[in-house]
């Protein structure tokens, strides 16, 4: 009877400690998803105010073909949208909705998602530099 309930002691406390492990594991893939989400949510409400930027921009190279500084801002600006679509698209492709929302993930899969949600929180932040940038350099090749 003793060794009954100190297997089920043993058993019960091995289990514990790796569902510790597996949540500790999700709390961060949890967390550094919500970062990662943030980003992109804020770099999306600067989507209307490029797209008038540009749409400003636009005009001014069609008035002025020969100045540079109209084109190269307005250049900047459509790689900085391109770069946001391609990286949501990229996005959606490794972390599906449905998935995200599962989280059903082994502890192996959440370490090796994570790896990956590092690298894509990384790519999010140089895309959100990008837009910033290039948005700062519109306003001021248009004096605004």
């Amino acid at each position: 009877m003793k060794k009954t309930a100190l297997l089920i002691a043993v058993l019960a406390m091995t289990f514990a400690c790796k569902d510790k492990g597996a949540t500790a594991a999700n709390t961060g893939y949890d967390a550094l998803m919500d970062k990662t989400l943030a980003i992109h949510d804020e770099v999306m409400e600067d989507m209307m105010p490029l797209g008038n930027l540009s749409s400003t921009l636009a005009k001014k190279v069609d008035s002025f073909p020969d100045n540079k500084q109209y084109r190269q801002a307005l250049d900047k600006l459509e790689h900085a949208h391109d770069f946001m679509m391609e990286w949501m698209q990229d996005f959606g492709k490794k972390f599906p909705y449905e998935e995200r929302q599962g989280n059903k993930e082994s502890q192996l899969d959440i370490k090796q998602r994570h790896d990956l949600l590092k690298q894509e929180y990384e790519e999010v932040r140089t895309m959100q530099d990008s837009v910033n940038a290039s948005m700062e350099n519109a306003r001021q090749v248009l004096g605004s």
